[in-house]
């Protein structure tokens, strides 16, 4: 074995075991744990809050900017096409929604699902 092998196997089980360990008071939450609240919130409940409407619309909103602003504009061209008969004539409304649009309305639906408007 190639000892630079090793050091990523190494590295991926590390990350792999606190992943899963972090995921322990969660699954723990609905008994030995089911007292424990975090902002009036199970740990269950909390942890569900903090992906599905804080860490999903902030990497929402990462992709649409990376496509929009990082990516070549026709690079995206070629991905968008591919595969599809309509794909020419769509992509000049799809690639001003995603560049324009999409991120305002994810940073809307972000405010809205964290009560902050």
């Amino acid at each position: 074995m190639i000892k630079g092998d090793a050091a990523k196997r190494k590295k991926a089980s590390w990350i792999a075991g606190i992943t899963v360990f972090l995921g322990i008071p969660s699954a723990l939450s609905f008994g030995v744990l089911s007292g424990v609240k975090i902002f009036n919130l199970s740990i269950f409940d909390f942890a569900d809050y903090l992906t599905s409407n804080i860490a999903l619309p902030v990497g929402a909103l990462f992709i649409s900017l990376f496509i929009g602003y990082q990516m070549k504009r026709i690079e995206v061209q070629k991905e968008f096409e591919s595969g599809a008969d309509s794909g020419r004539s769509l992509f000049k409304l799809w690639y001003f929604l995603i560049r324009y649009i999409v991120p305002i309305m994810i940073i809307l639906v972000f405010l809205k699902s964290t009560n902050l408007i």
